[in-house]
């Protein structure tokens, strides 16, 4: 009876340990590149060489040369493109953040999850995207949001003044 009750409360902790653990998923697949592009996990090593079809999981893009663009597509369907000297932190927790350190993108967001938007960060301003397509670049140390369908809510970190910008 002893050996029993053991084996029941090892499948018990082991089921419990299946739904708790889950390894880190890939959020982004990496639809087609030129150029210099590369990917690293949150503190990882940089991976380079990177082939359509990878799929990847939260980290840093970095794309190098002013003609380099690579395009990431989330599971959703959304989809940004990194153009020119650029560099974006991408993750997905409760929704999908990305980070754009510096140069430029353009994005096709899908209809996100009602209360989830799409955070788009910048060293000046943070945007919010339900689902729309805008594009965005940050270069010394300016934010420059131009919306071509929909609208976002753009909020200027400098004086923490917001306004929805629509086409």
């Amino acid at each position: 009876a002893v050996g029993w009750a053991m084996a029941a409360a090892i499948i018990f902790f082991l089921g419990l340990a299946a739904v708790w653990w889950r390894p880190e998923r890939s959020i982004v697949t990496l639809g087609r590149s030129s150029g210099a592009v590369s990917w690293s996990a949150e503190g990882g090593e940089w991976k380079r060489a990177l082939q359509p079809g990878a799929r990847l999981r939260a980290g840093t893009f970095s794309i190098e040369g002013g003609q380099s663009s690579a395009q990431l597509v989330f599971r959703d369907g959304s989809k940004v493109t990194l153009t020119g000297e650029s560099e974006a932190v991408f993750a997905e927790r409760a929704q999908k953040t990305m980070t754009l350190r510096s140069g430029a993108l353009t994005a096709e967001v899908r209809p996100q999850p009602s209360g989830h938007p799409l955070l788009v960060h910048t060293p000046t301003a943070q945007i919010e995207v339900l689902g729309t397509r805008f594009s965005l670049a940050h270069q010394h140390g300016q934010t420059t949001l131009a919306v071509v369908e929909g609208q976002v809510r753009l909020f200027r970190l400098a004086d923490r003044s917001s306004a929805k910008v629509a086409t």
